[in-house]
């Protein structure tokens, strides 16, 4: 056989186990998509529902399904009437298991069949007639055993008038679960005219439902899934407990803040009323003083007749009961962001630590960012450097913040801390910082290797005036008087008041410019502005990482701009392509960004990474403020902020532009933003600023691209956090698991030892009978052969009808062979039939001649197995055996642990001591069934040792021969026997003799007159020589005897 000519036997044979193995895999995947036939019967259903005949009766009752056995829709019926459960009610649309049934309603003259479910009861079809009846088609449960029925027999299946069945009932313990359905059912009417109408219909085959928890753990799961449930039920009672607390601390936090603002209003407001009607002085104000003219001239101190003093650089006050912390600073403890002079701000550049070769640039970007001309100064910025649109103002500056939108200071030290800058830095109109004025947070930055309590040493000392000059802190050159006319006087008009709780959690500034002389108003507040980093965290660790977290960053702290939709679609080239030009466009030295997708164009939103880098298990999302606020379709609009004023240019749903500002913007600053962004001006000036309600989400999804930032993101705590949740559930089933059978093993261990004592006796008897038993039926397998005599008179008679001779007669332990001798004119197949039709033989075969020897079939066999293993053969082999060994780890998994398996043979065991106690008939068996097994042993041979045995068995065998006639009589008996049961031997006994005239019948009678008993096990004769060869078998009981002393 050529291997390459095609595929051999065994790859045939291999592929098709690997095709039957993975066809039943797909079979499962095939039974999902059920669900989905089913949709499409109910809809075919539905639009025939006008008209019901018996064919939507018959598919209601093909589409019945099996119910557990416990359950009240399993399938039960009798001659008038059965229900069930179907998948395809006929009243109902939708698809869904639904309780119906089926009744044979027998009515004077008529009957009908009437459908019921939980659509009501109506009238499928009625016969005139007499009467009507139910039948049921069960398979007999012996014959599904496949262990008596003979291959090819048909199966025996019969009708019955009730069901459940009898031969129902008897299913295999996997099925016992459930209900199954009968094969077939049939209505037999007899109609008026002597006629029969039968219907009949088939049922599906049936198919177990999904087995439950209880079916599958038996009658014990129920506190495993108790312990279960009670852990489950903790878990949801925790974190339900840990939601209210949450949602307590929210309110509770949300109350206090409410509080602490409203205290923080009230602060501000009273050191607002005591800087208009108390006297100013060089320190600050004098509460209960008089104001001194000559020494606010000359610059004096110490206020006339003054109670208390409320220092204007920035010393803390508690306000109130909560404790709300004031300062107030006058404008001469700031340093001055709109400068003039290139001198002053290198020094204010050197205190934030820029380097010198950038001060260059910086100043000059700062002049072009104000100066009123299009002119660039050399190393400055003018409009075509910025990518906003509306930048530079062209204006002078009118908050320190804003020097944050100018080219070149957004990337440097002066805007990485924004409540620094604010805290340090004001827009003024002298550059002079008076030494008995300067804050704490100025002192910070001019000594930035001091601590913080040299600071405030320091900062005391220059209060008290004990310190005069920044040139005792090595700081001279701000003692430095550039401007004649830049002078030191008395605190105000321009005055800032920070207040905040004591954690520093909320902290308000505020800049009022107090104007006594005005009619109007004695105040005007120019900006407030919330100093920190404004991230609130809510609710504990285990809440964000179940329910996420989402960070909103405040407008101010942004940067926007817009640029064209890469092409390429939604791919991830044309993502990555957005990312790298974002990078290249935004100001921000390590930004953090979102992308506003619109249809055309891209909105490019960026903040300092650093604003959420210090924040610790953070779960969720980073917004800009501005991308939840509602869209407009087109124009231009004023939103009022978290912090300031931001406005906004819409076209089409999309944003393009967006400018922020501390303040309320002037008029100037409004149309300055309208023509720059090229938006038409209405002319009615600055709109009323709106407060948009935020979204719940973006107005504009993100690209499904945008998914890889959040899988990256995905760090090893929240892979760990999953892998702990998927193996937390197993886990508890297990350990509960574990709780219930140890339980169970504890409490049937201790039932079996109390039942043990009591069954003692029984026990004894049981064993005994069983061993007992045992013994007989290995003797009756041995001994209970069937006799040659037998046989040959059966055969003999059959030969004797067709004349032939029989030349010779050997028997073994499972077949006979004959030779025969036979006329010319011989019917083979006569022989053959009338061999078949004897009893005692089956499988009955004619040879006319010698055949093949078995070694040389084996040999043929060998060697064609050897030709057809082919190492892709092999190869296949290899996978085949793989996967079975895959599929046996699988149920291997499947199977129940060792100590279920305990806890089963324990039950067992105590089933087995309950039955024992409850039947006392043991004792009595046990004596009948011994007296047999006495009675038995009676018939063996018996000796003190295996030879004296053994002799007197060849004795006995050469007796009988000689009485039988034979000659050249040669007996052989076994020294060694085999052992047969626990109490007797089996000895074996071969014989050989000439029996010419056929005597050997005499020596079968001969034998049956032994003393004991003799089986004969292979017989075999010729007549052509008249040889006798024939083996026995003789039992024996052998009792050695020890030698007597």
């Amino acid at each position: 056989m050529n291997p390459r000519a095609g595929y051999t036997l065994i790859e045939v044979l291999i592929m098709l186990a690997v095709t039957a193995i993975l066809a039943a895999t797909v079979l499962e995947t095939v039974r999902a998509s059920t669900s989905n036939g089913l949709r499409i019967e109910a809809a075919a259903r539905t639009a025939s529902q006008d008209y019901i005949t018996l064919a939507s009766a018959r598919r209601a009752v093909e589409a019945s399904v099996p119910d557990y056995s416990n359950q009240a829709h399993t399938f039960r019926g009798d001659e008038t009437r059965f229900s069930a459960l179907t998948s395809t009610p006929i009243t109902l649309a939708n698809a869904s298991l639904q309780p119906y049934a089926l009744s044979l309603v027998n009515e004077p003259g008529r009957v009908s069949l009437v459908y019921e479910d939980q659509g009501g009861r109506f009238l499928v079809q009625s016969w005139p007639g007499g009467q009507g009846r139910w039948s049921y088609l069960v398979e007999e449960q012996d014959a599904r055993t496949g262990f008596v029925r003979r291959l090819g027999e048909p199966r025996e299946r019969r009708w019955v008038q009730d069901w459940p069945a009898p031969a129902a009932l008897n299913r295999p313990s996997a099925s016992s679960y459930f209900q199954p359905l009968p094969l077939a059912i049939r209505a037999e009417i007899d109609l008026a005219d002597d006629q029969r109408r039968v219907i009949v219909f088939q049922m599906p085959v049936t198919a177990a439902p999904r087995p439950r928890i209880e079916d599958l753990l038996g009658s014990g799961y129920a506190l495993p899934l108790t312990l279960a449930a009670i852990i489950v039920i903790a878990l949801v009672a925790a974190m339900a407990a840990e939601q209210v607390r949450s949602s307590t601390r929210t309110v509770t936090e949300l109350v206090d803040q409410m509080r602490d603002r409203t205290e923080m209003v009230s602060a501000e407001q009273t050191l607002i009323y005591t800087l208009l009607t108390e006297p100013m002085v060089m320190e600050g104000v004098a509460l209960g003083g008089q104001s001194d003219m000559t020494s606010l001239v000359l610059g004096q101190s110490g206020p006339r007749n003054a109670s208390d003093l409320i220092r204007a650089n920035g010393q803390a006050y508690r306000f109130g009961a909560e404790g709300v912390i004031a300062r107030l600073y006058d404008d001469q403890s700031f340093l001055n962001a709109a400068s003039a002079d290139p001198a002053n701000l290198t020094d204010i550049l050197d205190l934030y630590g820029v380097p010198r070769t950038q001060h260059a640039r910086m100043i000059a970007a700062l002049r072009d960012y104000q100066d009123e001309d299009d002119l660039r100064t050399l190393g400055g910025a003018e409009a075509a450097d910025y990518d906003q649109p509306g930048l530079p103002t062209n204006e002078p500056l009118r908050s320190a913040l804003e020097l944050c939108s100018v080219m070149y200071w957004t990337e440097s030290a002066v805007c990485e801390d924004t409540g620094r800058l604010l805290l340090t830095l004001r827009t003024r109109s002298s550059d002079r910082v008076a030494p008995g004025l300067v804050s704490e947070a100025l002192l910070s930055l001019m000594s930035p290797e001091a601590d913080r309590e040299d600071v405030r040493e320091t900062f005391l000392l220059f209060a008290d005036g004990q310190l005069t000059r920044f040139d005792q802190i090595d700081q001279g050159r701000f003692d430095q008087v550039r401007d004649p006319l830049s002078t030191l006087t008395a605190p105000g008009p321009f005055l800032t008041l920070v207040t905040q709780t004591p954690d520093a959690t909320i902290t308000r500034r505020t800049v009022i410019e107090l104007t006594p002389n005005s009619l109007i108003s004695p105040f005007v507040l120019h900006s407030k502005y919330a100093i920190g980093d404004g991230v609130l965290r809510r609710g504990g660790r285990l809440e964000r990482l179940a329910f996420g977290e989402r960070l909103i960053i405040s407008r101010a702290l942004c940067h926007f701009e817009t640029m064209p939709n890469p092409p390429g679609g939604q791919s991830l080239r044309r993502y990555e392509a957005a990312k790298l030009s974002a990078k290249a466009r935004t100001p921000i030295a390590d930004p953090a960004f979102h992308f506003d997708w619109g249809e055309d164009r891209i909105g490019i939103w960026s903040w300092p990474r650093s604003l959420t880098q210090t924040l610790t298990d953070f779960e969720g999302e980073i917004l800009p403020e501005t991308v939840l606020h509602p869209p407009l379709q087109s124009g231009a609009r004023l939103v009022s902020a978290t912090e300031g004023y931001e406005g906004q240019v819409w076209r089409d749903n999309q944003l393009v532009a967006s400018r922020w500002w501390p303040s309320r913007p002037t008029a100037s600053d409004w149309s300055g933003f309208l023509r720059a962004t090229r938006t038409p001006d209405t002319g009615e000036g600055v709109p009323e600023p709106v407060e948009p309600r935020l979204l719940d989400k973006p107005a504009n999804p993100q690209p499904y691209t945008a998914l890889l930032d959040r899988i990256r993101a995905i760090s090893l705590r929240d892979i760990a956090a999953l892998a702990l949740v998927t193996l937390a559930v197993p886990g508890l089933y297990l350990l509960g698991q574990w709780v219930q059978l140890s339980q169970a093993q504890s409490s049937v261990s201790a039932e079996l030892d109390e039942l043990s004592q009591q069954t003692a006796e029984i026990s004894a008897a049981r064993q005994s009978a069983q061993q007992a038993a045992n013994e007989l039926a290995i003797y009756a397998d041995v001994l209970n052969r069937r006799h040659p005599a037998a046989l040959l008179a059966s055969v003999s008679e059959e030969l004797a009808r067709f004349s032939i001779r029989l030349d010779a007669f050997e028997q073994t332990e499972d077949s006979v062979t004959l030779t025969l001798h036979a006329s010319d004119d011989f019917a083979p197949e006569s022989l053959v039939r009338a061999m078949e039709s004897n009893p005692l033989m089956n499988s009955v075969s004619l040879e006319p001649g010698r055949t093949m020897s078995r070694n040389a079939l084996m040999a043929d066999w060998k060697a064609q197995l050897k030709e057809q293993a082919t190492p892709r053969a092999i190869a296949g082999l290899v996978a085949l055996v793989a996967i079975l060994a895959i599929w046996a780890l699988g149920e291997l998994s499947a199977s129940v642990t060792s100590l279920r398996q305990e806890v089963e043979e324990l039950e067992r065991a105590r089933r087995l001591e309950l039955s024992l106690l409850n039947d006392q008939g043991w004792l009595d068996q046990a004596g009948d069934i011994q007296q047999q097994l006495d009675q038995t042993q009676n018939s063996f041979w018996t000796g003190a040792t295996n030879g004296i045995v053994a002799a007197q068995l060849q004795g006995a065998v050469e007796r009988a021969a000689r009485n039988a006639g034979l000659s050249r009589i040669r007996v052989n008996v076994t020294g060694t026997p085999e052992p047969l049961g626990d109490q007797a031997s089996l000895f074996e006994i071969s014989i050989t003799a000439r029996d010419g005239e056929g005597q050997f019948l005499a020596f079968f009678q001969e034998l049956g007159r032994t003393e004991h008993q003799i089986v004969i096990t292979r017989f075999n004769w010729r007549r052509s020589n008249g040889a006798l060869d024939m083996r026995l078998q003789a039992p024996a009981q052998v009792a050695v005897q020890e030698d007597a002393s």
